[in-house]
This record gives structure tokens, C-alpha cells and sequence, in this order.
């Protein structure tokens, strides 16, 4: 059975741990050795998936969400498959500003859940004279930003404090070279942390006091306070982990080879058709997010079936780092009250944590620890400004020793607007934009890569969005465009698990 400490620590602090190995004893192993714990309640921040939604192409004229609602109070509305999507429709979301992510499922195998990702279109135009001008960008140059203050000057779409206007689903078939970025169904990931400069506001632990109690155990909840909280008053962040409010589980982690055409990874565990995944795709030594800029279109599409995630790699032969998340659509079950569980799943000892009322067969949304899916760690984040020029900023991952990293990150910007909907300030999912003219990265264009427990961002603010010859001119003269949304910074996470 997985070493286990439900109690008081060497530094006298009530917590509980859980072991990678059995041969680490939970009692005195130091804080700092992060690869040594799948669980530990004493971490400053424990990551929060806050929310998924899955928005379908809908081709209705004008429908507002929830039904009544108008222009003026929508949490979200759809016209001809365009989305506009309120901060409020994400009920209790703490940041305005939050780190998210669209995943996008591929048309032509949709409802089929496979999901499309570093597919690169190439931008084309009729002012460019043939053809030579535009760019390659990757997926996340579509996908429109997380927007303050968003004026769309449209009286049926109204205004947004916070939220994405113009999530587009579209009908149009993605083997049309013209629509490879196009999808009937965008996934929007919604992380319980701030995507632009602000701070993480989850509490920090403090010094414990005498009296104090670190679990609380009641027939409706189950709770585990951070260090210096009374697990019995202690709420929202003040706890490391709680049964109505599930810290994220990494499921299935691995770093696999990905050769071309049709390959898998067995997970073990029966995956739901709604899980959700993050995946790094890389060749050799460096690791890209979210592509590598000297080979855009490498990467592959995937999707879950039975306990088997599968790619389909029609580019060259590779590696794929990825990270499943526990994640089901299904609802909670029901029965007993056995919180502290000990049993055999696949041959495999396993402890876990159960909300109090949960079935003999818990469901994900019922499993608030389980010792074979590690608790994401948080080792580095920050958020640093991005100034003119061809730019690197490198990060020291600390305590990185024996753990898989992964990288997750937004560009933040000031005023601007997308698609003639404008705004105060933003926040975008980072993308790769090489320009066809002369091989250049775009001024928008970013990057980051890992290296051991080093990760570099590099970034191109004031290089030109677009150079092409004008077909619109005389002559066809040279242009330069500018970046419509330049970068003002980075606000990064790098999460781990124990390798």
C-alpha cells in the first residue's frame, strides 16, 4: 500500500502525504523534494481545473443563454455559429482574467471526440499579388482573446466585462485547405488561475496553532486545510483539498513514441469520451509549446478510445508528451460513507480519498485523492513583460529534479480589438506565426522551450504582423503590416508531476 501520512509531520505541522515510493518515509522526507509525493497538503498552490465547456456550431440566426436572458444580461449567445460567452456564464470563476485553453475537435470524424492540434494554416488573401505575402500560424492565432471591457458595436451582442467575443464553430469541412483551423466543436478549459499579471489568490499557509484540526470528515464533506487552518472553518483556497471542489488528477502521464501514421498509449484506466488532455509533440531533445518554430506543422491529432489514448500522425515521426485529466461529464454516484479507502485496482494497492456518500464504484467527480493519479504540482509561474526585439527570458524551474514538466501560458495585451470587437486589455492563447516573405517570426509570434528544469521564452514584439506585395497596387509594392494585438508580456506556469 502507498506510504501515507494522515497526522503531523517532522516540523510538527498536520498534513497529509502521500508517497511515490515506499521507500520515502512521508514522516521526514523534506517539502521541497517534489518527485517524492503524489499528494501533499502543505504545497502554497494546488492547481484547479475550474471548468470545461464544449461549445457546438449552431447555425440559429440569434439565441441567448439562459433562455429569457437578452442582450443586456446573456451569460452567452450564439449568431450563425459565432459565440460571445460572458465571464458569468462560468459560475464562481475568481479571476477575470483567467488562464484558458480551446481544444478543437476535427470535422471530419465529428461527433467523434478527436482532437486537432498543431494544425498550421497558411494565410491567404487577394491582396496579395500571387500569392506572395502572408503566413503560417498555428491553431491558437484563430482563437480569439479573453477580453476586458469588449464592445462589440453590435446592439444584439451588447457589451462584456469579461469574456471571449467571436468563438467561431463553423460547418465548413476542415480538409478544405482554407478552413484546416476551422471546428464544429471548440472546447473552452477554464483554469482556476489568473492568466494576465494579477496574483494567484489562493491563500498561503500559515503558522499552524495549537487546536487546530488538518482533516474534517463530516457525512456531506470532505475536507483537508493547508497548513495554519482549521480544516472544520476553512473554505475555498484556505484548503488543499476539498470534495466539492476536486484539484486536478493526471490520470495517464507518459513520454511516448510517436511514429508516423496510426499509434496508441494504454492508459489502463477506462477513459471517458469527454476527458480532457494536455499534449506536448516534439522530435528530438527540446521540448516546444506550442510548436517548434523551425518545424510548424509536426504534430498529430488524438483521441480516447477505451482505456487507450491514440494519435494520428500524418507528419514525421516523433514524441509525444502528454497529461490525461480526470475529467467526466458523468454525475457523482451514491451509497456508502467510506471516505478512507484501501483496496486493489488492476493489481495495483491503491489509497484514495472519497467524498462522503459516494458509490462502491466512485466516479471521477467522487475521487478527491487517488495514489495512482498524481495531484499536479505547481513548481514555477510568474508573469514578466515583453519588450522590443528578438527577446529570450529563461526560467529556472526549482525543485524540477525527477519531475515531468509541462508549460502553460498566456500573452497578455492592452487595448486593441479582434475581428471589430474592441477592448481594454487581453489575454491569448500563444501561437507560432512564420512569415512567408523571409522566413521571419511575426511580431505576435511566441514560443517556449524545455530543456532539463529549464524552460526559455522567446518572444518578436516589433516585427511586422504581415509583409506581402500589394496585387491592389501599381507595381505590386512591398507592405509591412503591423501587429494588430502586440505583446505586452507572458504570464507562465510550469506544472509537474513525478516522473
Amino acid at each position: 500500500m502507498p506510504r501515507t501520512l494522515i497526522g503531523v509531520d517532522s516540523t510538527g505541522i498536520g498534513c497529509i502525504k502521500i508517497m511515490k515510493s515506499n521507500s520515502d518515509n512521508p514522516v521526514t522526507t523534506a517539502d521541497t523534494a517534489r518527485s517524492k509525493f503524489l499528494y501533499n497538503s502543505k504545497f502554497d498552490v494546488q492547481p484547479h481545473l475550474f471548468a470545461f465547456h464544449a461549445f457546438n456550431y449552431n447555425a440559429t440566426a440569434l439565441a441567448y443563454n439562459p433562455s429569457g436572458s437578452s442582450a443586456s444580461n446573456y451569460d452567452y449567445c450564439v449568431s450563425g455559429g459565432i459565440y460571445y460567452i460572458r465571464k458569468s456564464y462560468f459560475d464562481g470563476m475568481q479571476y477575470n482574467m483567467p488562464l484558458f485553453d480551446v481544444k478543437a475537435v476535427r470535422n471530419s470524424t465529428w461527433p467523434a471526440l478527436r482532437y486537432k492540434q498543431n494544425t498550421v494554416q497558411r494565410k491567404w488573401s487577394g491582396k496579395y499579388y500571387q500569392d506572395n505575402g502572408g503566413y503560417f500560424a498555428t491553431m491558437g492565432a484563430q482563437i480569439p482573446p479573453w477580453a476586458a471591457n469588449i464592445d462589440t458595436d453590435n446592439s444584439a451582442f451588447g457589451t462584456l466585462n469579461f469574456g471571449i467575443a467571436g468563438l467561431t464553430t463553423s460547418d465548413a469541412d476542415d480538409n478544405d485547405a482554407y478552413n484546416l483551423d476551422e471546428s464544429r466543436q471548440l472546447t473552452v478549459v477554464i483554469w482556476d488561475l489568473p492568466g494576465n499579471s494579477g496574483a494567484i489568490t489562493d491563500a498561503q499557509p500559515t503558522t499552524p496553532t495549537a487546536g487546530k484540526r488538518a482533516v474534517r470528515i463530516t457525512s456531506s464533506s470532505l475536507k483537508i486545510a493547508k497548513p495554519g487552518y482549521d480544516a472544520a472553518t476553512a473554505t475555498g483556497t484556505q484548503l488543499a483539498f476539498d470534495s466539492s471542489r476536486n484539484g486536478i488528477k493526471i490520470i495517464a502521464a507518459a513520454d511516448v513514441s510517436m511514429p508516423t501514421g496510426n499509434s496508441e498509449y494504454d492508459t489502463g484506466i477506462d477513459l471517458p469520451d469527454d476527458v480532457q488532455a494536455d499534449v506536448h509533440f516534439y522530435q528530438t531533445g527540446s521540448i516546444y509549446y506550442p510548436s517548434n518554430p523551425s518545424d510548424l506543422e509536426f504534430g498529430a491529432d488524438y483521441y480516447f478510445s477505451g482505456t487507450k489514448i491514440k494519435f494520428v500522425n500524418g507528419k514525421g515521426a516523433g514524441r509525444a508528451r502528454f497529461m490525461i485529466y480526470a475529467r467526466d461529464g458523468a454525475a457523482q454516484s451514491s451509497g456508502s460513507n467510506k471516505v478512507l479507502r484501501q483496496t486493489t485496482i488492476g493489481g495495483v494497492d491503491v489509497v484514495q480519498f472519497l467524498r462522503p456518500g459516494s458509490g462502491l464504484i466512485p466516479k471521477f467527480a467522487d475521487i478527491v485523492i487517488d495514489s495512482r493519479w498524481p495531484a499536479v504540482q505547481l513548481l514555477a509561474e510568474g508573469h514578466f513583460a515583453v519588450g522590443t526585439g528578438q527577446l529570450t527570458e529563461v526560467i529556472n524551474v526549482p525543485n524540477a529534479s525527477g519531475m515531468f514538466l509541462m508549460v502553460k501560458y498566456m500573452t497578455t495585451h492592452g487595448a486593441g480589438s479582434w475581428k471589430g470587437d474592441s477592448f481594454t486589455s487581453a489575454v491569448r492563447m500563444p501561437f507560432v506565426k512564420t512569415l512567408l516573405k523571409n522566413g521571419a517570426q511575426a511580431g505576435d509570434s511566441t514560443y517556449a522551450r524545455i530543456i532539463g528544469s529549464q524552460v526559455t521564452f522567446f518572444t518578436f514584439r516589433g516585427n511586422p504582423g504581415d509583409i506581402y506585395e500589394d496585387a491592389d497596387e501599381s507595381g505590386h509594392p512591398e507592405v509591412t503590416e503591423a501587429v494588430e494585438i502586440p505583446v505586452t508580456g507572458i504570464r507562465y506556469y510550469i506544472f509537474g508531476i513525478p516522473a
